[in-house]
């Protein structure tokens, strides 16, 4: 095999083979070899010393390999590829070029295989042994060999930035310097999971609203960036998730301040591609660049992202992606760039299960109350309906309809939409309720409250989230870089600027006023729309089965609409400042209640763009009473481990 890497540098001064040993700090030079077509950042720091290379100095691909017993020959490499192929992104047979074989001396091994690999075997003492299998960049003279990062491209313009690899562990991060390229580790480096680590070689990214330790946190505006520095602590989940064993990769893009903007209203940075369908479909709003980004990438699991009560269309449903949003207050909130009344961390996935097991992680103690307990349950299957009669010809229902026969549109998605609530009848072992939302609150309403049921929820989100946006945030920061710069304003996107006069416009006493409107319609739906069990956590064994004739305690779940699959293309105006109606993400914001998106199909339809066919997410909304976080991710994830569900597919079409 003929040598095949191009080595060059990135960054300032001469390269070093280990990183600067000031505390904290990451080594500022980075470099970048291509093996065969494939381009990949080496890690900082040299994993090991091996015998030297004759001839000139050159960086060669390598491929580390473990063997404890037995032989080493042609037959056992092809199974170490077929297992490496199987298993790993990074990897590929130009790392063959050399095999270092970390094995005791009774294993023997061919000098050279068919394949035309070299093998260099290493002396146990020089710590070989604690060098993951895998892909390595070896250097000829000094015997240094180093793990490789791939540059996968960001085809979707998801990221606002990749991060480089650390020399140490809680090393500050910083940015990768490469253009629309996200450096990945090989999984082969990380043993499978466990209970200590349960993400262990998982890959992850986070909204760029969200602290990060040595990167600057932009909040979706370039003004933002220029005036404030690099923060000094991460997030105390992203901490959790790094210490679970998930491998931070970037930040992903968001709308300007977490506002919500579609791309017609964008215009400072550009808005991610949504990768279903025809790639010419609005992405979301707050979030689009969590939910294009794993809805775009195999070699990504799970992103984070934020959401407040306006939003309606939901990322995680027009990206056709696995959401969770957690019961308010389980996850901690510093770090974040949020509204503290309404707004929430988001996990997204490809999996239910994937999206369990970061939600494990991450929301403690709220997230375990009745885990493996499901049949000691009864379930309350809540079908929420649009009242009688609704009919629209250019926007969707928030909620099911009762008379599907007056909307031919929404057929096909209808079908849908029941064909999944029938899988989730046969496992919760119980029948739909039908429940009209806006009648329920009028006959079960306080007294003294609004009797129109998005007066009192949909309205005083707006006051709360926009006031706080203004007043707390935005005005402070105009100050602040007004003063760095010669008393220029920063540029604020012409819709959100809209918004923040509205908020600025908010009174103390409608302030007030909206935050008492939305206690009590919080407290209506936790007390009763969506209630808790007394103690759920003490529901009986975790066998899974209730005992004969027992009645064990009633959890409600509320079904809604997500996505209906309907069109939205980027190229459409969008004029309205406010989102208008109630839906699934305005109750789980203004109540805190877990929220729950996942796809359940495709609507077939013949692209404006391409003139050609494809398809387009359909997807649901289940949402659970407080605390109750884990049996909602159970629910799904059990549908999925049984089959009923599937894991959700990157690219065009999602199953």
């Amino acid at each position: 095999m003929a040598p095949s890497t191009l080595f060059q540098y990135l960054g300032f001064g001469a390269r070093k083979d280990e990183p600067s040993e000031a505390p904290g700090q990451a080594t500022t030079c980075q470099s970048i070899v291509r093996v065969g077509a494939t381009g990949f950042l080496l890690g900082p720091k040299s994993q090991a010393t091996i015998p030297i290379i004759d001839g000139p100095e050159r960086y060669v691909p390598a491929t580390v390999v473990h063997k404890q017993e037995g032989k080493f020959g042609d037959e056992e490499l092809e199974e170490v590829v077929d297992d490496f192929e199987r298993r790993d992104d990074v990897w590929n047979t130009d790392f063959l070029e050399v095999i270092v074989l970390a094995a005791p001396s009774s294993v023997k091994s061919n000098n050279e295989f068919k394949r035309g690999s070299k093998v260099i075997r290493p002396n146990h003492s020089l710590e070989v042994d604690d060098v993951p299998s895998g892909p390595y960049i070896l250097h000829s003279s000094s015997g240094s060999i180093y793990k490789v990062f791939k540059l996968f491209p960001d085809e979707s313009q998801a990221f606002v930035g990749a991060i480089a690899p650390s020399a140490r562990p809680g090393d500050a991060f910083s940015w990768l310097d490469s253009i629309n390229h996200v450096a990945v580790p090989s999984r082969l480096y990380h043993p499978g999971p466990t209970k200590e680590r349960p993400l262990e070689g998982t890959r992850f990214a986070v909204k760029d609203v969200i602290d990060v330790r040595g990167l600057h946190t932009s909040c979706g505006s370039a003004s933002w960036r220029s005036t404030y520095p690099p923060v000094q602590q991460s997030a105390p989940f992203v901490d959790q998730l790094l210490a679970a064993g998930a491998s931070l990769v970037g930040k992903l893009r968001c709308c300007q301040f977490g506002d919500n903007q579609s791309p017609s209203e964008r215009f400072e940075e550009v808005s991610p591609t949504n990768p279903r369908g025809d790639r010419f479909q609005i992405p979301g709003s707050t979030s689009s660049g969590s939910a294009a980004a794993i809805a775009s990438y195999s070699w990504l699991d799970f992103t984070i992202g934020t959401e407040n009560s306006d939003s309606r269309q939901h990322a995680a449903g027009l990206n056709g992606v696995y959401a969770l949003r957690p019961s308010k207050d389980s996850v901690k909130s510093k770090g974040v760039f949020t509204s503290p009344l309404l707004e929430s961390t988001n996990i997204f996935s490809r999996s239910a299960s994937l999206a369990e097991d970061v939600a494990n992680c991450v929301t403690g103690k709220l997230n375990t109350a009745g885990k493996g307990k499901l049949g000691n349950f009864q379930f309350k299957l809540l079908y929420a309906v649009e009242s009688r009669g609704w009919s629209a010809i250019d926007s969707d229902p928030d909620f099911f309809l009762q008379d599907i026969s007056a909307n031919d549109r929404l057929g096909d998605a209808s079908a849908l939409f029941d064909t999944f609530i029938k899988k989730l009848e046969k496992q919760l072992d119980c029948k739909r309720q039908t429940l009209c939302l806006s009648d329920f609150w009028r006959d079960t309403r306080a007294a003294n409250t609004p009797q129109a049921l998005t007066a009192s929820a949909v309205n005083a989100s707006r006051a709360i989230i926009y006031r706080d946006l203004s007043r707390n945030i935005v005005e402070p920061f105009i100050n602040e870089y007004r003063a760095a710069h010669a008393n220029r304003m920063p540029f604020i996107e012409p819709v959100t600027k809209e918004r923040l006069r509205f908020g600025a416009c908010v009174s103390d006493d409608e302030y007030s006023t909206a935050k008492d409107h939305l206690e009590v319609y919080a407290e209506w739906v936790n007390t009763v729309l969506l209630p808790s069990p007394a103690d759920p956590v003490d529901a009986g064994p975790a066998d899974g089965k209730a005992a004969a004739g027992k009645q064990g305690p009633e959890i409600p779940i509320l079904v809604c609409p997500q996505h209906w699959g309907t069109r939205l293309y980027r190229d459409a105006s969008r004029s309205t400042l406010a989102r208008s109606g109630l839906s699934a993400s305005s109750i789980a914001a203004s109540a805190g209640v877990p929220h729950l998106i996942l796809p359940v199909g495709e609507i077939k339809y013949t692209s404006k763009i391409t003139e050609a066919d494809a398809r387009l997410p359909v997807s649901m909304s289940l949402l659970a009473p407080s605390g109750l976080d884990g049996i909602l991710t159970e629910i799904i994830a059990n549908l999925e481990r049984a089959g009923e569900i599937e894991v959700v597919k990157p690219g065009p079409s999602v199953f």
